[in-house]
């Protein structure tokens, strides 16, 4: 081999080494690709959901729960602070992670409707919406179903309660009864059994209502139990236990305490309407005994209840 022919091969070699480092490098870099694409779907996959909830007391809202940034919790403290007095925020957290939705101006468009609530709150948590509480109907009822309509993909549990009137249904008394009656009729006299028919007639589908997380009887419940009232002055010797019960929300001891301060709170105000005091007994079981387990909203709303039981005279 001349040494023209030995320096040709010597470059040809340089050459196809050369090659070769650079395909191994550019080979090199897919991995690498791979592994960017997967982190970012890996952090995507693990956003976090967005909860939140917004109570309201009297005047005052309390707000709870995670947002993504500064600029959405100002924006939401900004449109309940337009419409309470006081808005009570320590429990609303930032967490850059929590994913992006619609949800935020759902619950700042929410602030006016709130307003209008007697008592109540707006939750979200798991992907579903929860809404409870008792408010007008003719202010609420339709602008909040615009803003349940615009949202997608989202549960909504809308147990809004609105307000209407209770008639109260007079029940004759035994003495006009016997105007009516001939002198061949008798009066029949009802059994315990009968007025406890009768109050769970006049309780079916209806509820007494309070204030929420509060002892005071909501106006519509007030005339409710206006109508109980209206039953027991006719049987005035009959005895009857009053028993507040809660759902599982907060702590057994004050839930206990509610129920107690509730069912009391009916007792004084029947005792005010006529009902005398010995013939009524103000029980509080808290959440000791649920109908139902305390697993949703609805379910939650059944074993928030009054009980009125007859336990004769």
């Amino acid at each position: 081999m001349t040494r023209k022919q030995f320096l040709w091969l010597f470059i040809w070699i340089l050459i196809f080494f050369l090659f070769f480092c650079i395909w191994n490098k550019l080979q090199s870099f897919k991995p690498e690709t791979i592994t960017s694409t997967q982190t970012v779907q890996s952090h995507s996959a693990h956003l976090k959901e967005r909860h939140l909830k917004v109570l309201k007391e009297q005047n005052s809202v309390t707000i709870s729960g995670i947002v993504a940034s500064k600029e959405e919790k100002n924006k939401i403290i900004d449109a309940y602070g337009k419409v309470f007095q006081e808005v009570n925020h320590d429990a609303l957290s930032i967490d850059k992670n929590v994913k992006e939705d619609l949800l935020l101006d759902f619950f700042t468009n929410f602030a006016d409707n709130l307003s209008h609530f007697e008592s109540g709150y707006l939750a979200y948590n798991n992907g579903t919406v929860e809404i409870d509480g008792l408010a007008e109907d003719t202010i609420v009822q339709q602008t909040l179903q615009e803003q349940i309509d615009a949202l997608h993909n989202i549960e909504v549990d809308n147990h809004l309660m609105i307000k209407t009137k209770i008639i109260p249904k007079v029940i004759p008394t035994n003495e006009s009864k016997e105007e009516n009656l001939s002198t061949t009729e008798e009066v029949t006299i009802p059994t315990t059994l009968d007025i406890q028919k009768s109050l769970d007639k006049l309780l079916e589908n209806r509820r007494v209502q309070f204030l929420y997380a509060r002892d005071i009887l909501t106006s519509d419940s007030k005339t409710l139990v206006d109508t109980i009232i209206t039953l027991l002055e006719k049987n005035k010797d009959v005895n009857i236990e009053i028993l507040g019960h809660t759902d599982s929300d907060g702590t057994r001891k004050n839930n206990l305490k509610l129920s107690k301060r509730r069912a009391e709170s009916i007792r004084k105000y029947m005792m005010r309407r006529g009902i005398g005091g010995e013939h009524l007994k103000a029980i509080g079981y808290g959440e000791s005994k649920p109908l139902v387990p305390n697993d949703t909203l609805k379910n939650r709303q059944i074993n928030r209840r009054v009980e009125f039981k007859v336990i004769g005279e």
